[in-house]
């Protein structure tokens, strides 16, 4: 389920929001899969209904406008089982190839308006190679989803899933892989919401406690807000899941430090709220910041609600790959086999991290400046070691077998829960680094 201010649809797994604006009166988000833009979701306010007809030949003409095209023909369809109640009104509508669009190329546009909440939602399917394939369409029309604007809002992207209250508006997003972060503000209070997304590798250990919750709150929020001094306490969230509140206070004198000023004292948060998942392996930062009795119950209905969100309800019946039996070169790239340095010696220290130890060879330019200026060139290879992290660990644990790499992204989501574009992005940006100093090396088999 991918989610955005109370509009959303069932998606594939590898398909994430590349682009997003607006608010809940009126907004858009937009998903990419692994290659290219595949739809965008519109949503607007209407209180009356919607001329359909009206807004499907509005919409032709912005796209021929963009392509600088004749008008694209587009024809109601009835393939698709669209989610209508007694008052609701949907039709959908598929296009043909017009102009310089490829041949294999075609768009569905659907239009639902719910007038219980008096909103309109319009979704722009691009089609290419036959994909997405009807099957793959109907499952994620299943799970259409509009909220009005004073119901509870849900918010469902990557691996993380929580509900905000309807009066709050959010202020500012920033989707990482790794970690995520929202600001939501209503009047003059706010609050965000900081996901971290492998709770064990954040702490630093395999099997890790509140205790090792504890160091890792006093080293990073000392060294990031330390003009706030902050106590720990122990808690639990509505959910039942163990955490830490860090309630602060001011420090007047650390103003006047050089490297800080009076407005970045002011925007600290004065309580976070740390709720530690261990069965989802995630991190969640609620940072409040000014507290208050009216803010508790609010800020509990968003506890509970927090969770991970890595449901596979469309990846079996979608296909990335074009239907003509060719591998595309990402393809070919997922299929390739990682293999060790043999030279490189690697043992695992108490923290359960792998720590390598490595030679390569001394650089020619370093040796001639030694000798010329009369010392000894020294030895011909230079000694080193890097400790790598808990991803890190595992991925070259694996590679004593020559796995590929979508063997490698598989095992790190099986083993971290995490979502396929963040093990992605982990295992192939820890195989160019360890390329690069030549301690991995990639074997891409040739195109048939």
């Amino acid at each position: 389920m991918l989610c955005w201010e109370g509009a959303g649809l069932f998606a594939p797994e590898r398909w994430e929001i590349g682009r997003h604006s607006g608010d809940a009166a009126k907004g858009f988000f937009r998903i990419d899969n692994d290659h290219r833009f595949v739809l965008q979701l519109r949503w607007w306010t209407a209180t009356k209904p919607v001329p359909i007809a009206r807004l499907v030949e509005q919409h032709a003409r912005e796209v021929a406008g963009r392509r600088d095209a004749q008008l694209p023909r587009f024809q109601k369809t009835n393939d698709f089982r669209l989610p209508q109640g007694s008052h609701d009104r949907a039709s959908a509508f598929i296009s043909k190839p017009s102009g310089d669009a490829p041949a294999d190329s075609s768009e569905l546009l659907v239009i639902w308006q719910r007038s219980s909440v008096a909103r309109v939602m319009m979704i722009r399917f691009m089609i290419e190679h036959g994909q997405p394939d009807p099957i793959c369409l109907k499952s994620m029309l299943s799970g259409l989803r509009l909220q009005g604007p004073q119901e509870t809002r849900d918010w469902a992207f990557h691996d993380l899933a929580f509900q905000t209250p309807p009066d709050w508006h959010l202020q500012l997003a920033h989707l990482y892989a790794g970690v995520a972060y929202l600001e939501f503000k209503h009047r003059r209070d706010r609050f965000a919401i900081r996901r971290f997304s492998v709770a064990d590798a954040v702490m630093g250990t395999t099997t890790p406690a509140i205790e090792d919750l504890t160091r890792w709150c006093r080293v990073v929020y000392a060294k990031e807000f330390f003009d706030m001094r902050y106590r720990i306490e122990l808690m639990t969230d509505p959910a039942g899941r163990p955490g830490l509140r860090l309630s602060g206070s001011r420090r007047w004198l650390a103003p006047i430090e050089m490297r800080w000023l009076l407005p970045r004292h002011r925007r600290l948060p004065r309580r976070i709220d740390i709720i530690w998942d261990a069965a989802a392996n995630k991190i969640y930062n609620l940072e409040i910041r000014r507290p208050s009795l009216a803010m508790e119950p609010i800020l509990g209905t968003v506890q509970k609600s927090l969770r991970l969100n890595l449901a596979d309800v469309t990846a079996k019946v979608c296909q990335d790959e074009p239907p003509n039996g060719t591998v595309p070169p990402r393809a070919r790239s997922l299929n390739a086999r990682v293999r060790r340095r043999k030279e490189v010696y690697s043992e695992i220290n108490n923290q359960g991290r792998t720590v390598l130890t490595y030679t390569f060879p001394r650089p020619r330019r370093l040796r001639g400046l030694r000798l010329l200026a009369g010392l000894d060139s020294g030895p011909q290879k230079i000694k080193r070691k890097l400790e790598l992290d808990l991803i890190g660990s595992l991925v070259w644990e694996r590679c004593d077998r020559s796995p590929k790499v979508r063997q490698l992204i598989a095992d790190v989501r099986q083993r971290f829960l995490i979502s396929y574009r963040e093990a992605e992005l982990s295992v192939t940006e820890f195989i160019r680094a360890m390329g690069s100093r030549g301690l991995l090396s990639v074997h891409i088999d040739a195109p048939s």
